[in-house]
């Protein structure tokens, strides 16, 4: 799992955590502004609201380049406490080989891969724009407008829209999640939200942030209610 790493002045530029951890390629670097990801090219210096003046430097790193450096810390400097800040964001992992993962079906069978070598696979890991299925909290334009950061007064474009092979459920007493139907004719389970054009991975990532680790992307078919047309895209299953 990914975490966010404070090390304050013992590492300000990206290539120096390589250099901790040991590995051949460079850690992930993120902006972190509190609640949001951004890329950067060099690990974030952030000042503390709370503590004018204080700032700390932060780094996306993996588990392995976590247990590297705490490793490194533990031989060269065992007085000092990096914090280390869990990411909890849905994980999304698109096979370029399969439907895998897709809403109410097990795509890993052989008769949804590609059948020919040069056969992609849409919507790709990082392809933009890409279409979303909502239901639940980000179906309502408020909701969606405010985890998107979008300028005041600035209205999501909603499309009426349903998916096919996933039922909700309550969790946590209030809330509404999807996951996959039943096994038996999946088809026959629909459910009713709305469609949003995903425009890029920033976006994207904002999103995968407000349903956290317990939600998985995966591919889904998208009917559009107003135009009956029939899109492949995303959406966030329950349960990951």
């Amino acid at each position: 799992m990914d975490v966010l790493a404070e090390l304050e002045h013992l590492a300000a530029q990206a290539t120096q955590v390589d250099n901790l951890d040991n590995q051949a390629d460079l850690p992930t670097v993120e902006r972190w502004n509190g609640s949001k990801l951004q890329k950067d090219e060099d690990i974030l210096e952030h000042t503390h609201d709370e503590d004018e003046g204080s700032k700390a430097s932060f780094c996306k790193i993996d588990g392995t380049a976590k247990i590297a450096i705490v490793r490194w810390l533990t031989n060269n400097r065992p007085t000092y406490r990096p914090i280390f800040i869990r990411i909890t964001q849905a994980e999304k992992e698109l096979s370029p080989i399969s439907l895998a993962p897709f809403l109410g079906i097990d795509a890993t069978l052989p008769q949804y891969r590609a059948t020919e070598a040069d056969a992609s696979i849409k919507p790709a890991q990082n392809q933009y724009p890409v279409w979303h299925f909502f239901y639940g909290m980000l179906a309502e334009p408020s909701i969606l407008s405010w985890v998107l950061e979008l300028p005041e007064g600035t209205c999501p474009q909603l499309q009426p829209a349903r998916t096919r092979g996933g039922v909700l459920v309550a969790w946590g007493g209030k809330y509404r999640a999807m996951t996959d139907a039943p096994s038996n004719n999946t088809e026959a389970w629909v459910v009713d939200g709305q469609a949003f054009l995903v425009t890029d991975e920033v976006s994207e990532g904002k999103l995968r942030f407000f349903k956290t680790e317990q939600y998985e992307v995966v591919r889904c078919d998208i009917e559009m209610l107003d135009s009956g047309e029939s899109i492949r895209g995303l959406t966030f299953r329950f349960g990951a």
